[in-house]
């Protein structure tokens, strides 16, 4: 995959997913992405489309002001 920032190639690699809702902060780790060099990441459209489901479910079932998931733990 090509960085539209740099021209680049991006790497595919597993990094933190932070998000900040206010009320918490969702971190997943090990998510499947393609970064850059020049620090730009990527996430394919399936992997998007679980990081949504994910951000859905853990808003209407924490909390918790910090929650903690692995990635590859959750159902698809």
């Amino acid at each position: 995959m090509k960085c539209i920032m740099c021209g680049n190639d991006a790497k595919k690699t597993v990094k933190k997913y932070i998000r900040d809702f206010g009320d918490f902060v969702l971190i997943v780790k090990n998510v499947p992405c393609y970064k850059c060099d020049c620090g730009e990441v990527y996430y394919d459209a399936a992997t998007v489309d679980r990081l949504e489901k994910i951000e859905n479910a853990v808003k209407s079932l924490t909390a918790d002001e910090v929650v903690i998931v692995k990635y590859e733990n959750l159902a698809a």
